[in-house]
């Protein structure tokens, strides 16, 4: 019996195979890629990048899923070892993500070594909620003495850790929320969004 997938495994495995292959754009989202069956007369198939199923245009070859693209496109002797390949390249993607995480994180609190634990502890919280969070919630969470608080907000605002936002609310004040600021190359700092929001 094949493995279960997620959509966010398939994900990985695609990140890896653009490494090797790169996909253009079909319709509706599909990509499209060089059969691995045939490659006279030279065409593609098409592949569902939230299933992994995939379909051949021309209709000689056939159809699949992620493991049965893998175990025919590298040629793997046996099925079996294809579905151990896939899992295992899913699994290396998210340790080199994992890790790039921490590198970033890492490099983030580097930049705060200097100061105070409340401005250190006021960064991990706000790396806590990338897709933002209230000045009301944020100070609730933090447990600082109001001047504290404030002093650590003007610190991470000013080393472009984070960015506040005015939103606007119908028939209420504006709320205020903040957003930790991702480091890009060069030292400096962009928002970060979480991928739903992308």
């Amino acid at each position: 019996m094949k493995p279960d997938l997620s959509a966010e495994d398939i994900s990985l495995y695609l990140q890896h195979l653009v490494t090797v292959e790169t996909p253009r754009a079909g319709r509706d989202g599909l990509l499209l890629f060089r059969c691995p069956v045939r490659s006279q007369p030279p065409h593609d198939i098409s592949m569902d990048s939230r299933t992994g199923k995939w379909l051949c245009l021309r209709g000689m070859c056939g159809r699949g899923d992620i493991f049965d693209y893998h175990w025919i496109k590298f040629k793997i002797p046996r099925q079996r070892q294809a579905e151990n390949a896939v899992v295992n390249i899913i699994r290396e993607t998210q340790e080199k993500i994992r890790q790039a995480d921490e590198a970033i994180r890492a490099a983030r609190y580097g930049t705060v070594e200097d100061c105070p634990a409340f401005v250190k502890s006021l960064l991990r919280l706000i790396d806590r909620h990338p897709s933002g969070i209230s000045r009301r919630d944020f100070q609730q969470k933090a447990h600082l003495p109001a001047a504290q608080f404030r002093k650590a907000l003007r610190e991470l605002e000013r080393r472009s850790l984070m960015k506040r936002e005015r939103q606007k609310v119908t028939g209420r004040t504006a709320r205020i929320v903040y957003y930790p600021l991702a480091l890009a190359s060069g030292g400096k700092s962009e928002r970060s969004f979480p991928e739903s929001e992308k």
